[in-house]
């Protein structure tokens, strides 16, 4: 057998779903009680920082969780093909 075959992501359902809800919804409290200490500001502002924020604090949590397993895994080019499969 080459070691071409397919390879299998040993990464469950159950696991990425716990992993990114729970740090987004941990980050997303943990931003909304930072909020209140800051002074108002417009609706429109506050949803744009708050998504900023968001995304700024959630991507290393989904980067180390999820993606590195895939990376580590399977190495940076042969991931790509599995998408476009």
């Amino acid at each position: 057998m080459s070691a071409n075959k397919t390879l299998f992501v040993k990464i469950s359902v159950k696991y990425l779903f716990l992993v990114l809800t729970g740090s987004i919804f941990i980050t997303e409290t943990l931003i909304m009680f930072f909020l209140d200490f800051i002074p108002p500001m417009s609706n429109l502002n506050e949803a744009i920082f708050d998504a900023t924020l968001l995304s700024i604090l959630t991507f290393p949590f989904v980067y180390f969780f999820t993606l590195c397993h895939f990376f580590c895994q399977f190495g940076t080019f042969s991931i790509i093909s599995i998408f476009y499969v």
